[in-house]
């Protein structure tokens, strides 16, 4: 019995640790339509990594090792083909930076983030229906349950050409699924004890 003592607030923190960074926003992807409820875009949280992803090229700011980083595209949806989209994140956290992993769907040209309220990143020309390169934002953690509010601006010109959708910050269900299984493999072992 007291080797599981002594095992047990080891394996919580271990698996709390390794999901610390493990989520996703719900709901994936996040619909942006404007005030007339037309259909904009759609932002989708391909995943996550820490630090600046494999062949990312930041665009403001600085990426922590450890900092977690969401990975997104956005899916332009209409009307028209504006001269830019124009994507924010906007929240709490203290985001660190933005950039994009170069691909072969349409660049992001510039970036900026805001310590303590928004990332900013604008798109190259895009046409209806086509996906953006990779974008990441990353953040020291995010709290389970925080509302993200994404605002979107397309470069048409038109006053309709804007709007805003939220999501909200939640652990990612295999993480929960290995966190209760380790959990599960402890209580057993107390009970051979």
């Amino acid at each position: 019995m007291r080797s599981l003592a002594r095992s047990l607030p080891v394996a919580v923190c271990l698996g709390f640790a390794s999901a610390a960074h493990a989520g996703t926003f719900v709901p994936n992807p996040v619909s942006i339509a404007n005030a007339a409820d037309d259909a904009l875009a759609q932002v989708t949280l391909v995943g996550t990594a820490t630090g600046v992803p494999a062949g990312g090229i930041v665009l403001d700011g600085s990426a922590g090792p450890s900092d977690l980083t969401l990975l997104l595209t956005l899916r332009y949806v209409g009307p028209g083909s504006p001269t830019f989209t124009q994507l924010g994140l906007f929240a709490d956290p203290l985001w660190s930076s933005v950039g994009w992993i170069p691909g072969a769907d349409v660049d992001w040209t510039s970036g900026a983030h805001t310590a303590g309220s928004a990332a900013f990143a604008q798109s190259a020309a895009i046409a209806t229906g086509a996906v953006t390169d990779v974008l990441f934002i990353t953040v020291p953690s995010i709290d389970v349950g925080k509302v993200l509010l994404f605002g979107f601006t397309n470069g048409s010109g038109s006053a309709s050409g804007g709007g805003q959708a939220a999501a909200t910050w939640v652990p990612e269900p295999g993480t929960l699924a290995l966190v209760a299984g380790g959990l599960a493999l402890l209580a057993r072992a107390a009970r051979r004890q």
